[in-house]
């Protein structure tokens, strides 16, 4: 049951790494993003840095967080 978790977790993570490319390619687009939007990119930005940290270390037994 661990492993088929792990999978699922990992599958998301991956799933939520491509869709980030876009949203990020969004955000890098605004000519003059607004204190409001560079705070929430901000946070953004941790939660996947985060997944990425769990991706590299295999720490897959949560996406709580990311």
């Amino acid at each position: 049951a661990a492993e088929a978790t792990r999978s699922v977790n990992e599958a998301t993570i991956q799933s939520r790494a491509k869709a980030a490319l876009t949203a990020n390619a969004t955000f890098l687009a605004l000519a003059s993003p607004t204190n409001a939007q560079v705070l929430a990119q901000t946070k953004v930005l941790t939660r996947e840095c985060s997944a990425l940290i769990r991706l590299t270390l295999r720490l897959l037994d949560t996406t709580t967080g990311i």
